[in-house]
C-alpha cells in the first residue's frame, strides 16, 4: 500500500485538512484467503485486487474517488460530502462487466454494467432531500 499526501492542522478539529492525492493498494487471491473465508461466505475471491484512491477535504467538506480493478470487473465510485449550513452529499459508482456470477458462485447471475447517481441535502432524515438515478445497460440474471 502507497498512500502519499498531507494533513494540516491535525490537532485542531475546526481546521484539520488533508489532501491525499495518490493512495494505491494491491493484493493477491492468497493474502485475502488468509482473512477472509470462501467456503463460509459462499464466495470467490478475485485472484488480484487493485485499488486507486485520492481524497481531499476537512472535517466539514470531503471529497474522494476510488477504482477498483478486479479480473472480474471495474468499480468507479466518486463522491463529494459536505456539513455546511446542511449536509449535502452527491456521488457517482460506476461498476463495468462484474462478472457476479463468478464471484458469488451463483451461474444464475451474469455480468452487470450500471451508473447509479445520488445526491441530496437536509439536517435530519425528516428534512432530507434525495435524488437516485439508475441506468443498468447490462444485467443478466
Amino acid at each position: 500500500m502507497v498512500a502519499e499526501g498531507r494533513i494540516s492542522q491535525l490537532m485542531e478539529t475546526d481546521s484539520l485538512s488533508f489532501d491525499f492525492p495518490n493512495i494505491k493498494a494491491t493484493s493477491i487471491r492468497a493474502d485475502v484467503l488468509k482473512f477472509v473465508s470462501e467456503k463460509d461466505l459462499n464466495i470467490a475471491v478475485p485472484e488480484t485486487i487493485m485499488l486507486q484512491a485520492k481524497t481531499q477535504g476537512n472535517l466539514k467538506n470531503i471529497a474522494g474517488e476510488a477504482l477498483l480493478k478486479i479480473p472480474e470487473g471495474t468499480a468507479q465510485l466518486k463522491g463529494k460530502y459536505a456539513k455546511l449550513n446542511q449536509n449535502t452529499f452527491d456521488g457517482n459508482l460506476k461498476v463495468d462487466s462484474l462478472q457476479l456470477g463468478k464471484l458469488l458462485k451463483n451461474e444464475q447471475f451474469g455480468p452487470v454494467t450500471f451508473n447509479i447517481k445520488a445526491s441530496g441535502s437536509g439536517n435530519s432524515i425528516n428534512t432530507l432531500n434525495a435524488q437516485f438515478e439508475s441506468d443498468f445497460t447490462q444485467l443478466k440474471t
